[in-house]
């Protein structure tokens, strides 16, 4: 008629029936599954995780198979977070990711402890083009440092110049 949580001795009806659950923390690593981010790049990205078990009745009573249940509910919920962002933001989207898995395992009775992305990369058959594309990224992005501190070089220079009958534009 109800579950214990305390230590001590206790009887029970010999006409009821008793199970047990496992109140410890429980880890879960996921595989790496191939999934398109948001800009429909293909990705391979695995999480990892640590949950327990918040309701005792919902976790041995509301599903019928634990292990299957806590594994779907990763992949689903990877899935969407894929779906919702970038290749470069999903590394600061673990959070997000955590509190989508708690809402998805507390149908189930469980709580998320802790959850992180364990492997981000992009799929091996585009991985070279992407990593050519993030290298051209950086190498426009680093010319146009040095143009803009080229500029602010001239810009200096011309305002501690003093000519005394000329005017510099």
């Amino acid at each position: 008629q109800g579950t214990l949580k305390q230590n001590g001795f206790w009887a029970k009806n010999p006409f009821w029936s008793s199970t047990s659950v496992d109140m410890k923390i429980l880890s879960y690593q996921s595989p790496a599954i191939e999934v398109n981010d948001k800009n429909g790049v293909p990705i391979q990205i695995a999480v990892a995780a640590t949950y327990k078990v918040r309701d005792t009745y919902a976790a041995k009573y509301a599903i019928a198979n634990q292990e299957q249940y806590v594994s779907n509910q990763f992949e689903i919920c990877l899935r969407e977070l894929a779906k919702k962002h970038t290749y470069t933001e999903l590394v600061e989207a673990a959070t997000e990711f955590a509190a989508d898995l708690e809402t998805h395992l507390e149908k189930g009775g469980y709580e998320v402890v802790s959850a992180r992305i364990t492997e981000l990369n992009y799929a091996p058959e585009i991985s070279a083009i992407m990593l050519q594309k993030q290298a051209a990224v950086a190498m426009g992005e680093a010319r146009q440092t040095i143009v803009d501190n080229a500029i602010k070089m001239a810009q200096h220079a011309k305002e501690r110049i003093v000519f005394p009958n000329a005017e510099l534009e």
